[in-house]
């Protein structure tokens, strides 16, 4: 409340204004009481103090110094007992208060500090048990509501009305979802709705919001304070209440009730999440089963439908697959708990929405990647693809990465360019100096044994090569160089002397070890071949 209702409320205090020029719409909260002469450092903000400025009975300048400390740290006024240790508060004194525009009161007196302290502290609390209970009636009503599966937008109605403040909801990248008016009716303006979005996201770019904070915005129409509030869900990334006024908030009332009110939208939250987690592995469910078509059938197009209720039935055209993934390690700590993979996924769906009639979206977590399941891929893909990922870090420090499968016109094909864009992300992402979108390019034999586990390889090799897959000691690291050379050199014993510098004999010994080795001919080509792909394989995996 401001000091001078709570004057109003409280006549039987007595209090007389000493300074009478300085301003009384001032937020006060609470009373406090004291005689030492450093209250200053121990005092809240909004408060009013009572005290008989014993400490200052002959120093008016340290009592002067003391109201400079006070209206720095933003107390609502003092209130000096006169006539038991000062006869009146020094000329100099309300001089210095009367220029900070400080309030100065003379407590009368008759009466006690501490019966004075009762009457105004006793009104506060009051309002404040008002207060609380208005709050948790909000609250109450809210919960009521939730469960009786009102809307977003009926809850904010509501809560706007209750309050008679207009209240925003945005999303992490403020983007608005639902907004609900004082007078409980209509929405607010679209276009301001929007300014104060990009104003919330480049204040948060400066100081991130992590807790209730009163924000003072400069708009296009005149300043306007906010009170916001994360409101968070489990691990994933905060939404925002916002609370709208065209002055400031000073009522304790909209801190208390934006606190329980969080509560309820994080339980609305909460719910829509789930909501939103079961459509997508009805979708990946959907995209699995077209992985595995031998051709197009009723089945299939049923299964390419449901991706998107917009997405058209196939029919003659082109299909290509864009594999997403991103590198989180630039992320704070803090961060590290959060749903990175969520906030990717809502990122994608708002910046695709424009091509939602030929492209879906398929979010396949357990692979920690996303799909672009694309109809008539466009040109500009890459582009847009870029533009996504350099967006993306105004918010948050997650770096996106995109592989590009090949295009084909058969739905029976779709699990190919499938499987190159996820090779050509594992490139991406395997090597972040490398550009942002990956196109799919052969590997070789590196592409086809990617997905092997390593244990699987090494069993492999090892029963090919004997001791000489993962060789250790000179003689048999010896062997395997010479086995190496001689295959590469197409089995010629005279070009593999002359590259290891070594006698035509000593080569033809080494061969005869090497076979003993492998029970095993090196004449028989089939069995050389597997030779050479175990000896690559050794080098490369499993070891």
């Amino acid at each position: 409340m401001l000091l001078s209702e709570l004057l109003e409320a409280v006549p039987e205090a007595g209090l007389v204004l000493l300074t009478p020029d300085v301003c009384l719409e001032r937020p006060v909260s609470g009373i406090d009481s004291s005689e030492t002469p450093d209250i200053a450092q121990y005092t809240a903000p909004d408060t009013l103090l009572l005290t008989t400025a014993m400490m200052f009975r002959s120093d008016p300048e340290g009592l002067a110094r003391m109201i400079e400390q006070l209206h720095e740290v933003k107390t609502a006024g003092i209130a000096i007992k006169t006539g038991r240790f000062i006869a009146e508060v020094a000329p100099s004194v309300l001089e210095v208060a009367q220029h900070l525009g400080y309030p100065v009161f003379q407590i009368p007196f008759d009466t006690t500090l501490g019966v004075t302290y009762h009457k105004l502290q006793s009104h506060i609390w009051g309002i404040e048990t008002r207060q609380t209970y208005l709050a948790l009636e909000i609250q109450k009503t809210m919960s009521r509501m939730l469960f009786g599966e009102a809307s977003l937008l009926q809850l904010l109605q509501y809560f706007a009305h209750k309050i008679g403040h207009d209240v925003l909801f945005f999303d992490y990248f403020f983007d608005l979802h639902a907004a609900g008016t004082e007078n409980g009716v209509g929405q607010p303006d679209e276009q301001r709705t929007v300014e104060i979005g990009s104003l919330l996201k480049q204040a948060h770019a400066v100081k991130p919001i992590t807790l209730m904070d009163e924000l003072h915005l400069t708009t296009s129409w005149g300043g306007l304070t906010c009170i916001v509030t994360p409101i968070e869900a489990g691990n994933s990334y905060p939404h925002y209440l916002v609370i709208l006024s065209e002055e400031d908030i000073p009522q304790p009332l909209l801190y208390t009730v934006a606190e329980l009110v969080s509560m309820v939208l994080s339980f609305l939250v909460h719910n829509r999440l789930r909501l939103i987690e079961s459509e997508w592995r009805s979708k990946a469910e959907h995209f699995q089963r077209l992985l595995h078509i031998k051709s197009q059938s009723e089945s299939s197009f049923i299964d390419a439908y449901q991706l998107a209720f917009t997405f058209p039935l196939p029919e003659l055209g082109q299909y290509q697959i864009v594999a997403i993934g991103f590198d989180a390690s630039a992320l704070p700590p803090e961060s590290k708990k959060m749903d990175h993979f969520a906030l990717v996924q809502l990122w994608v769906e708002k910046q695709t929405a424009a091509l939602k009639e030929r492209c879906a979206l398929i979010p396949l977590r357990e692979s920690g990647h996303l799909l672009l399941f694309i109809r008539e891929p466009q040109g500009v893909l890459p582009l847009m693809l870029q533009a996504m990922a350099e967006q993306l870090l105004e918010y948050v420090p997650l770096a996106l990465r995109f592989g590009i499968g090949n295009q084909t016109h058969k739905l029976e094909s779709l699990s190919a360019s499938y499987l190159e864009a996820v090779a050509a992300l594992q490139r991406a992402l395997g090597n972040l100096e490398l550009p942002v979108v990956q196109f799919y390019s052969s590997e070789g034999i590196h592409e086809l044994i990617q997905f092997a586990p390593d244990d699987h390889i090494r069993h492999y090799c090892s029963h090919i090569l004997q001791s000489l897959a993962y060789p250790e000691g000179e003689y048999y690291c010896s062997l395997r160089d010479t086995l190496e050379v001689y295959l590469n050199c197409q089995c010629d014993i005279t070009h593999t002397a002359k590259l290891l510098f070594v006698h035509r004999n000593t080569i033809r010994y080494r061969l005869t070890k090497i076979q003993n080795l492998l029970l095993h001919d090196l004449d028989d080509p089939e069995f050389t071949l597997q030779v050479r792909l175990a000896i690559y394989l050794s080098a490369t995996r499993g070891s």
